[in-house]
């Protein structure tokens, strides 16, 4: 026991990845997608995975190699121009995102407790707001007097029982063998445009977190220094980092696919939206578990989106706070987070998130948006994760080989080129 409970506790980025796609996007645009159109956009939940996987390898290969965040390859840069449009497009997304997050968990709540407290009602606001604004506040406390730990145990263990629940309704009600066929047949029904956007630009999670990867592998690398050995017994820097992304990119690719799937047995009269998304996803389980499965799905989906929210509302101003780190020259040099900007990024986050949850309580429009802009500058991550990767890391098991760089090529171009058919179909 205590042995499991060792590895349990050293999980390492790939999990955390896993943990953090297996929220929104797998919660909600999969089911979502597959509810509106059936198994005709499928394909995207492989595709999406496939494209973006160089990106986010390149996370720990870089971490690994180098012993630095992708964020200081970054600032190689001529003029660091990098690290000035990170700055402001975790500005401009940051917000976008935990509002999104936290309204999805929120909606959860709402659907928990009903049309609760009455007071919140008679001031003509929706539940949805007041559950967003106490995640919210609850992940900034948490985080300020870092009591997340003991939480994050009951996360992990309620994300398992998502996983597994969800896996067993899957198999309860498996799809017609003819549905396979789309997760290789592409396909764009008539108004799914801004849906696939966003699928692309949030399955699993957005290509910025690869950032994000490179930092949480920087934590992790003690514990993989050595952790395998070639035939001569000599450490093999780095193998076990990538077994474990892999390992994490797979189970979202797998519960991906699941939830799309999920999502194609749920039948309502219009797109769902506030607290009926949360209530619209449930009657999948429900449908093929029975009513006992209810009480079970929003416990651990409730678990799996608030570590999501929590996750996002530390990792954007952690990730803002080192670009400016980088950026001034008296503080380049020192290590470790730079806790003054981190603590006012983090108390801006939550100030600009209560306005939007009052106002806006919208959850599924809120994460379409927040999807689509990580979408648009999905293709700049990921030909600076390139460009950081061929220039830094050294010759050696980590540096990536031709064919993995060509991939990335390929898979950058992709992206660029989904953005650039999105921008004219949309706007032009």
């Amino acid at each position: 026991m205590n042995r499991i409970l060792g590895i349990w506790r050293t999980l390492g980025p790939g999990i955390l990845l896993a943990a953090t796609s297996v929220g929104a996007s797998h919660l909600v645009l999969a089911p979502r997608a597959g509810m509106l159109h059936g198994a005709a956009l499928l394909w995207l939940v492989l595709v999406s995975h496939v494209i973006k996987y160089p990106a986010f390898e390149l996370g720990p290969r870089y971490a690994m190699a180098t012993g630095e965040s992708l964020l200081s390859g970054y600032s190689r840069v001529r003029l660091r121009w990098p690290l000035y449009l990170f700055a402001l497009f975790t500005v401009a997304q940051g917000v976008g995102v935990a509002v999104a997050v936290v309204s999805i968990a929120a909606s959860v709540l709402a659907v928990s407790f009903g049309q609760w407290p009455a007071f919140w009602i008679a001031l003509g606001f929706q539940p949805v707001s007041f559950w967003g604004i106490l995640v919210a506040t609850a992940c900034v406390a948490l985080i300020v007097v870092g009591r997340y730990p003991g939480m994050d145990l009951v996360n992990r263990v309620m994300m398992l029982v998502l996983v597994a629940i969800t896996l067993v309704a899957f198999f309860v009600r498996m799809p017609e063998p003819g549905v396979w066929k789309h997760l290789v047949i592409p396909a764009v029904p008539t108004g799914s445009v801004v849906l696939v956007a966003a699928i692309l630009g949030w399955m699993p999670t957005g290509v910025d977190v690869s950032i994000w990867h490179s930092m949480w592998a920087l934590e992790k690398k003690g514990i993989w220094t050595g952790d395998t050995r070639d035939g001569d017994g000599s450490p093999i820097p780095g193998r076990k980092a990538l077994l474990d992304m892999r390992v994490g990119y797979g189970i979202s690719i797998v519960l991906g696919v699941v939830c799309y799937t999920l999502g194609m047995q749920i039948v309502a009269d219009r797109p769902p939206d506030g607290a009926r998304v949360a209530a619209s996803i449930s009657d999948a389980y429900v449908g093929a578990l029975g009513a006992w499965s209810f009480p079970v799905f929003m416990v651990a989906a409730f678990c799996a989106m608030f570590s999501t929210a929590y996750v996002v509302m530390d990792g954007f101003p952690r990730t803002l706070s080192e670009a400016l780190r980088l950026l001034v020259p008296s503080k380049r040099e020192t290590q470790g987070l730079w806790k003054a900007p981190y603590y006012a990024l983090l108390g801006i986050v939550w100030l600009a998130v209560i306005p939007v949850l009052l106002f806006v309580p919208k959850p599924v429009l809120l994460l379409k948006i927040a999807a689509v802009l990580g979408f648009l500058i999905a293709p700049l991550y990921y030909a600076l994760n390139i460009w950081c990767a061929v220039r830094d890391i050294p010759d050696g098991p980590l540096r990536p080989g031709r064919v993995f760089i060509v991939l990335s090529v390929v898979g950058a171009a992709l992206m660029l080129l989904a953005s650039g058919l999105f921008i004219w179909s949309q706007f032009l």
